[in-house]
């Protein structure tokens, strides 16, 4: 059975911890990757409150793994952009000998709250792979 992420992201962004954020702004980014092996997600959504300095983030990897938003480090880097970093361990990967495996990955999310815009980059745990992508945004709630 195929799941419909896009649905499963929709219906999450009710979940805790998003709504326990009452003065978050929501946007829904679309990323398309700077590279061809993958590893950005094609859309993310990212709720940040800049009054408590708290955020979440949820794509199709964070809803496989923990089924809802997570609350991810968030920096005020200035005036119009915020830094959002987590990691997630346990996305479905192959190692070099083909076999299937958990593997983790870093990522760190710029998002211009002002001109609605993200880059977002990936590190792969245990290899020297980068990932990079950027897109729009738009804020949804």
């Amino acid at each position: 059975m195929k799941i419909n992420y896009l649905a499963a992201i929709a219906g999450a962004l009710a979940l805790a911890p998003v709504s326990a954020m009452a003065a978050a702004t929501t946007y829904k980014c679309e990323f398309k990757s700077n590279t061809t092996y993958g590893g950005i997600p094609p859309e993310a959504y990212y709720a940040v409150d800049l009054e408590t300095g708290e955020a979440a983030a949820l794509d199709w990897s964070i809803q496989e793994e923990f089924g809802e938003a997570i609350n991810v480090s968030f920096k005020q880097a200035s005036a119009k952009r915020v830094q959002l970093k987590y990691t997630l361990n346990k996305l479905p990967g192959r190692n070099e000998n083909g076999a299937k495996t958990d593997i983790k990955v870093s990522y760190t999310v710029s998002l211009n709250v002002r001109d609605k815009n993200a880059k977002i980059r990936g590190i792969l745990h245990g290899s020297h792979n980068e990932f990079a992508g950027s897109g729009p945004c738009v804020v949804v709630k």
